[in-house]
Protein backbone atom coordinates (compact mmCIF):
# COMPACT_ATOMS: atom_id res chain seq x y z
CA UNK A 1 0.00 0.00 0.00
CA UNK A 2 2.73 2.31 0.81
CA UNK A 3 5.47 3.41 3.19
CA UNK A 4 6.89 6.08 5.54
CA UNK A 5 10.34 6.79 6.33
CA UNK A 6 11.19 9.12 9.68
CA UNK A 7 13.77 9.89 11.69
CA UNK A 8 13.85 9.95 15.45
CA UNK A 9 15.98 13.15 16.06
CA UNK A 10 14.80 13.45 19.77
CA UNK A 11 18.17 13.58 21.08
CA UNK A 12 19.01 16.74 18.75
CA UNK A 13 15.87 18.31 20.21
CA UNK A 14 14.74 18.12 16.56
CA UNK A 15 11.19 15.71 17.22
CA UNK A 16 10.28 12.93 14.74
CA UNK A 17 11.39 13.97 10.85
CA UNK A 18 8.78 12.54 7.96
CA UNK A 19 11.53 12.35 5.36
CA UNK A 20 9.01 10.45 2.98
CA UNK A 21 5.54 9.27 2.24
CA UNK A 22 4.50 7.08 -0.57
CA UNK A 23 0.94 5.76 -1.91
CA UNK A 24 0.85 2.73 -4.29
CA UNK A 25 -2.64 4.78 -5.43
CA UNK A 26 -2.80 8.29 -4.57
CA UNK A 27 -5.76 10.29 -3.48
CA UNK A 28 -7.42 7.22 -1.58
CA UNK A 29 -6.87 8.55 1.36
CA UNK A 30 -4.29 5.99 2.51
CA UNK A 31 -1.59 8.44 2.57
CA UNK A 32 -3.64 10.74 5.11
CA UNK A 33 -4.53 7.73 7.38
CA UNK A 34 -1.22 6.57 7.81
CA UNK A 35 -0.02 10.07 8.71
CA UNK A 36 -2.79 10.30 11.18
CA UNK A 37 -1.42 6.98 12.57
CA UNK A 38 2.12 8.13 12.55
CA UNK A 39 1.10 11.64 14.34
CA UNK A 40 -0.70 9.51 17.06
CA UNK A 41 1.83 6.89 17.61
CA UNK A 42 4.68 9.82 17.73
CA UNK A 43 2.92 11.71 20.60
CA UNK A 44 1.75 8.79 22.56
CA UNK A 45 4.37 6.69 22.48
CA UNK A 46 7.62 8.74 21.52
CA UNK A 47 6.76 11.65 23.07
CA UNK A 48 8.59 14.25 20.65
CA UNK A 49 8.27 17.92 20.82
CA UNK A 50 7.15 18.00 17.10
CA UNK A 51 6.91 15.83 14.18
CA UNK A 52 7.97 17.64 10.83
CA UNK A 53 8.65 17.45 7.31
CA UNK A 54 9.96 19.27 4.17
CA UNK A 55 7.35 20.26 1.27
CA UNK A 56 7.56 21.64 -1.80
CA UNK A 57 6.38 24.82 -2.30
CA UNK A 58 4.61 23.77 -5.59
CA UNK A 59 3.00 20.78 -4.06
CA UNK A 60 -0.46 21.65 -2.78
CA UNK A 61 -1.88 18.88 -2.83
CA UNK A 62 0.56 17.63 -0.45
CA UNK A 63 0.39 20.66 1.51
CA UNK A 64 -3.36 20.31 2.09
CA UNK A 65 -3.21 16.67 3.16
CA UNK A 66 -0.39 17.90 5.74
CA UNK A 67 -2.83 20.54 6.67
CA UNK A 68 -5.76 17.94 6.96
CA UNK A 69 -3.86 16.25 9.32
CA UNK A 70 -2.87 19.51 11.19
CA UNK A 71 0.47 20.25 9.99
CA UNK A 72 1.12 23.88 9.95
CA UNK A 73 3.63 26.09 8.16
CA UNK A 74 6.73 26.38 10.32
CA UNK A 75 8.28 29.52 11.25
CA UNK A 76 11.07 29.50 9.87
CA UNK A 77 12.96 31.93 12.04
CA UNK A 78 11.60 29.36 15.39
CA UNK A 79 12.99 26.63 13.33
CA UNK A 80 16.35 26.15 11.94
CA UNK A 81 15.56 23.19 8.76
CA UNK A 82 20.03 22.87 8.10
CA UNK A 83 20.22 21.88 11.89
CA UNK A 84 18.84 18.55 10.69
CA UNK A 85 20.97 18.22 7.74
CA UNK A 86 23.95 15.64 9.08
CA UNK A 87 21.31 13.85 10.19
CA UNK A 88 18.88 13.54 7.33
CA UNK A 89 20.46 15.36 4.47
CA UNK A 90 20.13 18.70 3.00
CA UNK A 91 16.21 20.16 2.40
CA UNK A 92 15.63 20.48 -1.17
CA UNK A 93 15.61 23.84 -2.76
CA UNK A 94 11.72 25.52 -2.93
CA UNK A 95 11.03 23.07 -0.05
CA UNK A 96 8.78 24.64 2.81
CA UNK A 97 8.42 23.24 6.59
CA UNK A 98 5.58 22.23 7.89
CA UNK A 99 4.82 20.86 11.72
CA UNK A 100 2.59 19.78 14.09
CA UNK A 101 3.39 20.08 17.92
CA UNK A 102 2.62 18.30 20.80
CA UNK A 103 -0.39 19.72 22.56
CA UNK A 104 1.86 17.97 26.17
Amino acid sequence: MGYLITYDLRREGLGIYLKRIAVATPAEGIGRRALRLLVSHAFAELRPDLVWLGVHHNNERAQRAYKAVGFTNADISSFDRTAADPFVGPALEGDMVMQIRSNL
